[in-house]
Parts: structure tokens; C-alpha cells; sequence
């Protein structure tokens, strides 16, 4: 596969992203089942702030590609940290009622 070809499957992968041009990608090594390629890619991201709204131009390194296989685990991971939170939390709630 080419950048090219790469290019707007990726994009059509990650809808929200404005991935504008593939600068590498390699075959993955992370052992993510169904993730075929870490890409490097320049993104236009919006910042918004008090101050206004700000488009900057950025190089982001290892953006799976698909990325449905590593959002899931990403999923899976984070509902667990919130479970363990919500747990810890009605812990410390509970120890000052009583």
C-alpha cells in the first residue's frame, strides 16, 4: 500500500479528524488484533478558548489504523477505571458518614 491509497481510508476511518497528508506508516507491532498500520499524519486541529477560535497544523505519530480495534480495548480499559473509581468514591463517602 501507498500513502495515497492509505490517505483516505484513513480519513474515512476517522471522520472527526481532518487528516490532511500521510507523512509515514509502517505495519503495526503492537499486537492489537485487526490493527494493520501506526501512521504518522499531519492534522489540522481546532482549538477554541476564551481568546477565539485557533486552527493550528500539527504532526501526530502512531494513529492506528483501523482504529476500531484499539478504541475497543481503549473502551474496555477506561470502563473498568471509572467502575474502579465509582467504587473508591462510595468508599470515601461512606467512611465520613460514618
Amino acid at each position: 500500500m501507498r500513502k495515497e491509497e492509505l490517505l483516505p481510508l484513513i480519513q474515512a476511518d476517522r471522520p472527526r479528524q481532518q487528516i490532511l497528508e500521510i507523512i509515514n506508516f509502517r505495519p503495526s507491532d503492537r499486537n492489537i488484533e485487526g490493527e494493520l498500520y501506526l501512521v504518522t499524519a499531519k492534522i489540522r486541529t481546532i482549538n477554541v478558548s476564551l481568546d477565539g477560535v485557533d486552527n493550528r497544523t500539527g504532526i501526530v505519530e502512531d494513529l492506528p489504523y483501523p482504529l476500531g480495534p484499539s478504541k475497543a480495548i481503549h473502551d474496555a480499559e477506561m470502563e473498568v477505571k471509572l467502575k474502579n473509581f465509582k467504587l473508591d468514591f462510595d468508599k470515601i463517602k461512606k467512611s465520613k458518614n460514618d
